[in-house]
């Protein structure tokens, strides 16, 4: 379960994010942060790692970078 989950269940289709490539609905944030995390800890990225995000300005870059902080390690650009 990650922190978007009670507001996925509450209000799935609200916008969670808005980036330029296009709007995160809390259903589709939350469904795509759960397996990032789990890749991330897969891979034994653990704390205190450092997960280099390089990536364009995006809702998608958001979620890899609160996945990063879910899995306890910290996310530099």
């Amino acid at each position: 379960m990650t922190f978007a989950a009670r507001p996925a269940a509450e209000r799935p289709d609200e916008v969670a994010l808005r980036g330029p490539d296009g709007d995160w609905t809390q259903a589709q944030a939350d469904a795509a942060l759960l397996p990032l995390v789990n890749g991330l800890l897969q891979a034994r990225y653990r704390p205190p790692r450092r997960v280099a995000i390089y990536a364009e300005n995006s809702g998608r870059t958001v979620l890899h970078y609160a996945a990063a902080t879910l899995a306890g390690c910290s996310a530099v650009a």
